[in-house]
């Protein structure tokens, strides 16, 4: 099974890489441009419904949303250096994660670009992600393994349902004409010459080859076989294996033809769906042996 060994330095390194990620993604957000989109354009989703609608008006304007870029950027400065009481900050971040999401997701098309990586910032707060490459004081009495090998077992875990809902809902919604009729091209076309950054990607290059077209058409399919299969990651070392190649390759396209990168999953299965622990263990073997 997936992540046997895990030792705090390598839960460690899945929290500098997820808060940090995250921290990057806040700190590139114009997040207070949102309000130059009229209000009535906002549709709260998921939990955002609870909010009562009278209280938009004083949460739906640039002060406020400055101040929640500047109260997140802080909070995840905090969990990526390890200090303070890491627990109670880094769940109230995720809530501030959560709320700043469901707005920015309110306006017409919900994509799903940063929600594993937003499961992952909730399950390496209720863990110790301190232990090891933090700047907490003071002698460090190390919790138990399964506390370190489990956020790892479940942040793949999540990161592999996510892949196979994906999968299942093309699926479903389409059949199996979506991989005989052109779809993928059509969506490639769409992007392609569609406004916006969208219309500067490599996607014309498919309607100009038909050999590259061929191979979209024929790796549609296979993306979404292993798509449904990605669990199996967890279990079976020679399908994660092939399972790598195919994903990766699959984002680089969409990337690449689409301009849609999904740069948070290259980093997600980068720690949570490779053997990292041993690569940091060639990295840092003083702290290895010190911890075992």
């Amino acid at each position: 099974m997936l992540h046997e060994n895990v030792s705090p330095h390598t839960l460690g390194f899945a929290r500098l890489a997820v808060y940090g990620t995250w921290f990057w993604h806040i700190v590139k957000d114009p997040l207070a441009n949102v309000v130059d989109v009229p209000i009535e354009y906002f549709s709260p989703i998921g939990v955002l419904r609870l909010v009562p609608e009278p209280l938009w008006q004083l949460l739906y304007t640039a002060d406020f949303l400055s101040a929640l870029k500047l109260a997140m950027l802080v909070c995840l400065a905090l969990l990526v250096l390890g200090v303070g009481p890491f627990r109670c900050i880094a769940i109230f971040t995720c809530i501030l994660l959560t709320f700043y999401q469901g707005m920015v997701r309110g306006f017409g098309f919900i994509n799903h670009g940063e929600l594993s990586i937003l499961y992952a910032a909730y399950v390496l707060a209720v863990f110790p992600s301190v232990d090891a490459l933090s700047l907490r004081r003071g002698k460090v009495d190390y919790a138990q393994p399964i506390m370190y090998k489990a956020p790892m077992i479940a942040v793949a875990f999540l990161l592999c349902l996510a892949y196979m809902f994906v999968g299942a809902q093309r699926l479903f919604k389409g059949g199996l004409e979506i991989f005989t009729n052109g779809t993928i091209i059509h969506m490639v076309a769409l992007r392609s010459f569609g406004p916006g950054p969208s219309g500067s990607g490599f996607g014309h290059l498919v309607l100009e080859h038909p050999w590259l077209a061929f191979m979209l058409q024929v790796g549609f399919p296979i993306v979404t076989v292993f798509e449904l299969l990605s669990p199996l990651c967890l279990f079976y070392r020679h399908f994660r294996w092939a399972w790598l190649p195919v994903m990766l390759s699959f984002h680089l396209a969409t990337g690449l033809f689409m301009q849609i990168w999904f740069t948070a999953n290259f980093l997600l299965i980068f720690v949570f769906l490779t053997n990292i622990d041993r690569l940091l263990a060639a990295w840092l073997p003083q702290r290895r042996r010190r911890y075992g």
